[in-house]
């Protein structure tokens, strides 16, 4: 038997659960709903958790930061022996774009990454201090 949706929005959450997007305490609020303070959506009745706080899933983006420098070395060693050598070679300055581009790319998704890992780690250690 299916659950009515309209009964989902008058059962409360009686855990101490987090915004996935702003770390608000949905504490008595909605089973399903939008956080308060982002507008965030969030389902807790369900068993994913869409839209909470779930900081066993937190791990530093090492690979993210990695796959960053390592295309950023090729580019900057290939922008660098293409720029020394005489006669310039085109065809080494061409080899530097992909790298360039992977490396811009991969780097504002690890920023990104980066900055929510530090983002739930502060939501959690304000959680654990007793902070709303």
């Amino acid at each position: 038997m299916p659950i009515d949706p309209q009964e989902l929005t008058s059962i409360r959450i009686e855990k101490p659960l987090r915004c996935g997007n702003c770390g608000y305490s949905l504490y008595t609020l909605p089973m399903v709903g939008r956080c308060p303070e982002c507008g965030n959506r969030y389902n807790a009745a369900g068993r994913r958790l869409d839209g909470i706080l779930q900081p066993q899933y937190n791990a530093f983006p090492g690979t993210d930061v990695f796959t960053t420098a390592l295309s950023g070395g090729i580019a900057v060693v290939l922008l660098l022996s293409c720029a020394t050598r005489r006669p310039f070679r085109l065809w080494l300055a061409l080899y530097a774009v992909p790298f360039v581009v992977m490396a811009a790319v991969a780097g504002s998704i690890a920023w990104r990454n980066v900055c929510r890992y530090f983002r739930v780690r502060r939501m959690q250690r304000d959680a654990d201090d007793g902070n709303p």
